[in-house]
């Protein structure tokens, strides 16, 4: 995953691209991102008691503050089969929502993992012809090795070597962005915290904070987590006088959580420097 097609893409989605960090407007407005194997009406449903809280402690705050909060929803452009929710989804919340068809669900990204095969016994022996074995050289050999390309459940998407669909996805985001934008800030569930936060170190000054709830690095994106900081270590990323404008990350990780433990959540906060 490299560092400037990722950054084209996203501009390519965008009618223009953002200059300055925005200005809060009265209302606080933050772009929500659903988990693997989800939708917006799950995660509204999930977060229905701290809107109803944030908008309790604004409406008896100073005055300066934003009146009220609007968590503005958005699915993922990728959408699943029943049989693909079943290898994905949670099984609480299929078992709350249903898979009948009547819910669409969705994922940002595909975890997948790539094996290389060895060539076939047929084809080490120069294909069964009459003409006796072939002697094969070393970029013949390679040639007929085979990739086999597995697509990983949740619980094994740090086993992932590829990502799938996350092209796609960051195009879908940036043209929402910038159709109905500005907002404040950016949160995320599991996969779509991972997606937030990615997203934000690529156009931080899109985003006065980010929230990621349960959020991850993908192993495949490691590496472009180092290339950012690189640029901006450098100044020549989407920085000011070679200073970092990453937002601030709010990281919200249950201490159980067995498909991204606590662990992995730290090793996003250290993305973001904190």
């Amino acid at each position: 995953i490299e560092y400037h097609h990722l950054q084209r893409i996203i501009d390519n989605a965008c009618s223009s691209s953002g200059t300055t960090r925005v200005k809060a407007p009265r209302r606080l407005r933050i772009l929500c991102l659903h988990g693997a194997a989800s939708n917006s009406k799950i995660l509204a449903f999930s977060l229905r008691h701290l809107e109803a809280k944030i908008k309790e402690i604004s409406s008896s705050s100073l005055s300066s503050s934003p009146s009220s909060i609007e968590f503005v929803m958005l699915d993922s452009p990728l959408e699943l089969s029943r049989k693909q929710v079943q290898l994905w989804g949670d099984p609480d919340i299929l078992k709350m929502f249903g898979n009948n068809g009547d819910l669409k669900y969705f994922l940002w990204y595909k975890h997948q993992l790539y094996q290389r095969m060895a060539p076939s016994q047929k084809q080490k022996e120069g294909g069964g012809g009459g003409g006796g074995e072939k002697k094969e050289d070393k970029k013949s050999k390679e040639t007929k090795a085979r990739t086999r390309i597995i697509n990983l459940p949740t619980k094994l998407w740090h086993r992932g070597t590829h990502l799938a669909g996350l092209e796609k996805s960051l195009k879908h985001i940036s043209a929402f962005y910038h159709e109905k934008g500005p907002f404040d800030g950016i949160l995320g569930f599991s996969q779509g915290g991972a997606t937030a936060a990615l997203l934000a170190a690529l156009k931080p000054r899109w985003f006065n904070f980010v929230v990621s709830i349960a959020g991850f690095v993908s192993p495949p994106i490691n590496a472009l987590y180092k290339t950012i900081n690189q640029h901006e270590e450098e100044g020549v990323g989407e920085t000011e006088g070679g200073c970092s404008l990453l937002p601030p990350l709010l990281q919200v990780h249950g201490k159980l959580d067995e498909t991204v433990t606590l662990s992995d959540g730290k090793k996003l906060c250290s993305k973001f420097g904190t």
